[in-house]
């Protein structure tokens, strides 16, 4: 799958520092101190270096000076001076908290995070009540990854200080990150309710609503960071993407050149603009916008693999695989730029190189699924390329007997399903449901037989039976949709047509009505993951609810699995497979929300779904392909 990466522009706020009063040993220290401030608060850095300085030269024992000075040179980007500075007035007053937060700060903008906690905390065995130290370590805790410790401080600089808005803004971004959706939502509207104009808490939130596919409420969250700061690119990148999702492809790109007007040198406007010009088939637009994301920041892989693809669709193969390779230099663990220039070799005929490709990236990433499609594709094809297979093959001369193998009829009606897609190979399974004369009928899922992003079905299906041939060998039959769901249909359903096929292949046979909870199953399929097709996984029914549109299934399934009887021990089809979960899912399965498990399902091996034989029935009798099964 040619996968192109979602990019967010996420905020977290930094802080500037809170003046600490100061009552000075003489008029002259204090008028200092205020022209200092002064100096400060206008942005005039070098003279308030200036003036603090000559505060120490004056009073050399000031710690207060000290810290000033400090935090100035902080300012001025000149770290090391500023730690010697902040060291000093800890030197003078050791009970002096700011100096110790100030390390702390500076020492986080340096990634030195263990020291900076260090600092906060010494901080805080000072002052407990400082809520500005508490923020800054969750900041710097978030930075480490230890997400429960940085929200366990952000709670605290809450408790000392309720109407903090920025530790709710960041304790929603580390919320997020934990994938607390709805509890980082309370947190934005909680920063909202104390700043209504806080135009990055409405930016963060609609990332957040954003994730959560609600894409309407997400724009409107952009929208109103907008209203509030015309001038924030970042708001309108991410509004960019969403529209983008909802496939307002036009709008997107507004959006994409009001970051650019705002911020000429964002190379994120120009890849996501590209994005969404190769949605539109404005190839050449869309390449030019690579190049210029790429002339920004060369080191930006993503875009290099997105331009591929951008030049794979226009058949330009050798400048795609440039541009994978160039993808793969900046990144060598770039499992889809392997795979996407293993597809492009693939279509230049140069298998050897295209299966190199393809068993790269599963190194990288061994639970793609396409590319372990697509990898046995082109194995396939090189061993037919170098040893041609006699034609008119009968398969049924290479078929055990039913003592060597009880299931080898179910076998034989369930069939091996390769469709090709934008994305490479999908392959998939399905089951014969009607034969007339040489025709058959084969009901599998949408999801087998169509591209994963855009949805359209395949031009290009083709359906191989059981035999114990090599993949070279065994024949292959070419299909025709009969019957499909809409895409925009929860149920995941398709009937293909094939002509031609050998007469010992009939149609399962299907048991509908009750099923028995730890009732025993066999799945038959073929996983992506096991190197041999017509696989068998059994297991049992995990519950059953009438009510519900998926049984979950305690047998060890995979992306291909999908579109495979679901079969009792009597060997009757009582549910057809369509998915694949965890454990843990599968208590919100039968609470009813069902189809955003379904899907976000992974294609790794796991816990099955599968829909109930009734459901399937219903709709093939509303096709008009089955009549009268139910029993």
């Amino acid at each position: 799958m040619k996968t192109i990466i979602r990019t967010l522009y996420l905020i977290v706020l930094t802080v500037s520092f809170v003046a600490t009063p100061y009552v000075g040993m003489t008029q002259t220290v204090e008028q200092l101190f205020q022209q200092g401030e002064q100096a400060y608060s206008e942005g005039k850095y070098r003279e308030a270096e200036r003036i603090f300085r000559q505060v120490i030269t004056i009073d050399g024992d000031n710690a207060v000076a000290y810290a000033k000075l400090c935090n100035v040179l902080d300012d001025l980007d000149q770290l090391e001076e500023a730690l010697s500075a902040c060291r000093q007035a800890i030197k003078i007053n050791g009970e002096y908290s700011y100096p110790h937060f100030l390390i702390g700060f500076i020492l986080a903008r340096q990634n030195k995070l263990d020291e900076a906690i260090a600092a906060y905390k010494k901080a805080l065995e000072i002052n407990p009540n400082d809520s500005l130290a508490y923020y800054n370590m969750g900041n710097a805790l978030d930075d480490q990854g230890k997400l429960d410790e940085a929200i366990t401080a952000y709670k605290k600089a809450l408790e000392i200080n309720p109407n903090y808005a920025q530790a709710y803004n960041n304790m929603g971004n580390t919320l997020s990150e934990q994938e607390k959706l709805d509890e980082a939502i309370a947190a934005y509207k909680k920063a909202l309710e104390i700043n209504p104009n806080y135009a990055q808490a409405y930016n963060n939130m609609g990332n957040t609503l954003s994730e959560q596919e609600k894409l309407d409420e997400a724009i409107a969250a952009y929208k109103k960071a907008l209203e509030i700061n015309p001038n924030y690119a970042g708001a309108y990148g991410n509004m960019g993407i969403a529209l983008s999702e909802q496939g307002k492809l036009d709008e997107a790109i507004a959006a994409y050149r009001k970051v650019i007007e705002i911020d000429p040198n964002d190379s994120f406007a120009y890849y996501n603009m590209g994005i969404a010009l190769r949605k539109q088939g404005k190839l050449d637009e869309a390449i030019a916008a690579y190049k210029k994301a790429l002339e920004i920041n060369p080191n930006d892989a993503l875009a290099y693999n997105n331009m591929g693809v951008a030049l794979d669709e226009q058949g330009k193969y050798d400048e795609a695989i440039t541009a994978y390779k160039k993808a793969i230099e900046l990144d060598p663990n770039y499992a889809n730029a392997y795979y996407n220039m293993g597809l492009a070799l693939d279509e230049q005929g140069k298998l050897e190189e295209a299966i190199a490709a393809y068993k790269k990236s599963i190194e990288l990433d061994p639970n793609h699924a396409l590319v372990q499609n697509n990898l046995k594709e082109a194995e396939r094809l090189l061993a037919i390329k170098n040893n041609p297979p006699p034609p008119d093959i009968d398969d049924r001369d290479y078929l055990p007997t039913e003592n060597q193998e009880p299931l080898v009829k179910k076998l034989r009606s369930t069939a091996r399903i390769i469709a090709t897609t934008s994305e490479g190979a999908s392959i998939g399974t399905g089951w014969v449901i009607q034969r007339q004369e040489n025709t058959v009928l084969i009901v599998t899922n949408r999801h087998v037989i169509s591209d994963n992003k855009s949805k359209r079905p395949s031009d290009t299906i083709e359906i191989e039976f059981f035999s114990t041939l090599d993949d070279a060998e065994r024949p292959r039959y070419e299909a025709t949709i009969e019957q499909i769901t809409d895409s925009r249909e929860d149920l995941d359903l398709a009937v293909v047509k094939v002509t031609g096929i050998p007469d010992d292949i009939e149609p399962l046979t299907i048991k509908s009505g009750w099923i028995q909870r730890n009732l025993e199953i066999t799945i038959i399929g073929h996983p992506y993951n096991i190197k041999s097709p017509w696989s068998t996984a059994t297991g049992e029914v995990m519950n059953y609810n009438p009510n519900n549109q998926f049984i979950p299934l305690d047998a060890l399934v995979a992306d291909g699995n999908s579109g495979g009887p679901v079969l009792n021990p009597a060997g009757e089809v009582i549910a057809m497979m369509v998915g694949i979960r965890l454990q843990n899912d599968i208590v919100a399965i039968n609470d009813g929300d069902n189809q955003i498990f379904l899907e976000n399902a992974r294609s790794t091996g796991d816990l099955g779904l599968a829909y109930p034989i009734n459901i399937v029935i219903e709709k093939l009798e509303e096709w008009g392909i089955l009549k009268g099964v139910r029993n």
